[in-house]
């Protein structure tokens, strides 16, 4: 009885000890004094011979006060399975439905994780196609940071605001040149059409020349032909 009892003890304080939950631990403490009185109860009847002995014994009124404490526990111990296995149940329930909602979030995981990887091809496509304003024919950088304030002063910016800074640049240059350009269409058309003027001019002066030169011959045939 006694190593029975030392051993139902140790048992229990190692089951406290990995046990922490309210419920779980009345149970164990029920379990336990149920133990605890059916080892009693056992111990008070194992020396008693049959019924007539057990009637004659002195100790009669303590095995009914074990056995009706034992059944106390028993019936207690009974009504905390029943909660149990309803809190089991509603533990299954809860598990499920967490489980399910765990699964659906995975999923979302795995939906971002797809979305992350497709974005990223995507920039990566975009920062290796070949755009157009790196095809541009743009002045070297040494030129640029000698006309606007050195390279100093563009380090502390990013490479799209000096990328920006340098396209507006050559922006402007092409606008002063087209409109220099305009310019000197305009003024070679001035100068081609005055080109035009003069050469008419002189076309008429040819022709009055020779017209001169035709009357002037004639004149001096006529005068020549009066002296003889």
């Amino acid at each position: 009885m006694t190593i029975a009892n030392t051993n139902t003890t140790t048992t229990t304080t190692k089951t406290h000890a990995l046990i922490t939950d309210p419920f779980l631990l009345s149970i164990i403490s029920t379990s336990g004094s149920a133990l605890t009185q059916a080892l009693t109860l056992a111990d008070l009847t194992a020396s008693n011979l049959g019924p007539t002995a057990l009637a004659s014994n002195p100790n009669a009124l303590h095995v009914s006060s074990a056995q009706k404490t034992l059944y106390a526990h028993l019936t207690n111990l009974r009504s905390l399975n029943r909660s149990l296995a309803h809190t089991l149940r509603n533990t299954k329930l809860l598990t499920s439905t967490l489980r399910t909602e765990i699964d659906h979030l995975h999923l979302s995981l795995q939906n971002l994780y797809y979305e992350q990887r497709h974005l990223a091809g995507e920039i990566s496509a975009c920062e290796s196609y070949p755009h157009r304003y790196s095809l541009l024919p743009l002045i070297p950088l040494e030129e640029f940071y000698e006309r606007f304030g050195g390279e100093e002063q563009w380090r502390q910016g990013t490479e799209k605001e000096l990328m920006r800074a340098r396209i507006a640049f050559e922006e402007e240059e092409r606008r002063v040149l087209e409109e220099r350009s305009g310019l000197l269409v305009r003024r070679k058309q001035e100068l081609v059409a005055e080109n035009f003027k003069r050469k008419e001019q002189l076309r008429r002066l040819d022709g009055d020349l020779e017209a001169f030169i035709d009357v002037s011959k004639c004149s001096v045939v006529d005068l020549q032909l009066q002296m003889k």
